[in-house]
């Protein structure tokens, strides 16, 4: 009886996840470019840069700020010093004296029943004065073209355009790559809803929003004191709102290139924060992501219960392959259409360890505290 059961859910879970997975194959397909806007047209661009304690990566990023071929007179950056204690602040603070487009704005104290970043941003908001809002983070370079292409994907109804980031290891070890990869591929589905007209998740690092609509939204609402979820309730949000859409910016001069953690632990934080939000998301999305976490869950454990026979090896066989396909799919499409390079080894040794990933951070997300920016959180402040 037990065998038919698990078989029975393994089977299901993994035409589910096959079914969620080419749903994300089309969006992907379904994602349009952008065209170019005529520079008496070019809307003013406020950049929110918060930044704690970055003084070993913000100057690269500011730079490639100052860098960009947008009209200086048509965007400023605002950057956020969130009680930053060690050179950040002289940093910014030399900016805006090289810059006239350059704002700092300063954060002494924490904000009660909001999360530090989405107060960070907040504060940046406030002190804006652009009519679209792009959000990065103070470890990123962008291209001199970022402005431009994030802005030339906004027509008449876009609320948000999402962008995609690479993480780039100083480290190119083999396992960075690896964390690497897993992260383009967190990037692939939330573009790839996009292309559906629906909302999963999205980066901060690489985000633009119009300012009208955030303000209807009233800024991040109820789930303010999420610690995580800056980026992807906002989106979820917006899109659910009926008036606004989304699309995703294409091309190489709107990929945003930022330094992953450095560290085992570092890495293990970064997904347990990102693990966190999830029981949080709206109720369609949960049943979705439980279903999906059931499949993973069992093929994770399939070994031990094929061992015990509890579990027919062929119906492990099956949903492998299921498995083995659809994401192999999304993964070559998404890297032909952002035209980067494919490592079928990288991806094979992802693929093993994926399911353990997944169930580790959903569960640990929800059950163990982590360290973000030299602080200690939860699932909310």
């Amino acid at each position: 009886m037990i065998p038919a059961i698990m078989a029975f859910l393994l089977i299901l879970g993994a035409a589910l996840y096959a079914f969620f997975t080419m749903w994300i194959y089309n969006g992907l397909g379904g994602l349009k470019g952008s065209d170019p806007q005529s520079e008496e047209n070019l809307p003013e661009v406020t950049v929110i840069v918060p930044a704690r304690n970055e003084d070993h990566n913000l100057e690269e990023t500011l730079e490639s700020l100052a860098a960009q071929d947008y009209p200086p007179e048509k965007f400023q950056v605002v950057m956020v010093d969130d009680r930053s204690s060690d050179q950040t602040p002289g940093i910014i603070v030399r900016f805006t004296k090289k810059y006239d487009n350059f704002l700092r704005v300063e954060i002494e104290n924490l904000t009660p029943k909001i999360s530090p970043k989405k107060n960070a941003i907040e504060w940046g908001i406030a002190a804006s004065t652009g009519k679209i809002i792009l959000t990065t983070d103070a470890d990123c370079v962008h291209s001199p073209k970022w402005i431009r292409s994030m802005v030339s994907c906004f027509k008449p109804d876009t609320g948000m355009v999402a962008g995609l980031t690479l993480f780039e290891p100083e480290d190119e070890s083999f396992f960075h790559k690896l964390h690497s990869l897993d992260y383009i591929s967190h990037s692939f589905v939330g573009a790839g809803a996009i292309g559906k007209s629906s909302a999963l998740n999205c980066t901060g690092a690489n985000l633009a929003y119009r300012y009208e609509a955030y303000m209807e939204l009233e800024g991040f609402g109820n789930k303010a004191d999420m610690v995580s979820g800056d980026d992807e309730f906002l989106l979820q949000r917006m899109v659910n709102s009926r008036k606004w859409k989304a699309a995703f910016a294409l091309g190489e001069d709107s990929i945003v290139r930022s330094l992953p953690p450095e560290t085992v632990k570092g890495i293990i934080d970064q997904r347990l924060r990102w693990g966190s939000k999830g029981l949080f998301y709206p109720s369609k999305i949960i049943r979705l992501a439980i279903g999906i976490f059931i499949f993973l869950l069992i093929l994770m454990l399939s070994p031990v219960l094929i061992f015990t026979e509890l579990l027919p090896f062929w119906v492990f066989i099956l949903a492998i392959l299921l498995k083995l396909c659809a994401d192999l799919m999304v993964m070559k499409r998404g890297f032909r259409i952002f035209d980067l390079e494919f490592h079928y080894l990288r991806f094979l040794s992802l693929f093993v360890i994926h399911p353990l990933i997944i169930v580790l951070s959903a569960v640990g997300g929800h059950f163990f505290p982590f360290n973000w920016k030299g602080q200690r959180f939860r699932s909310k402040v």
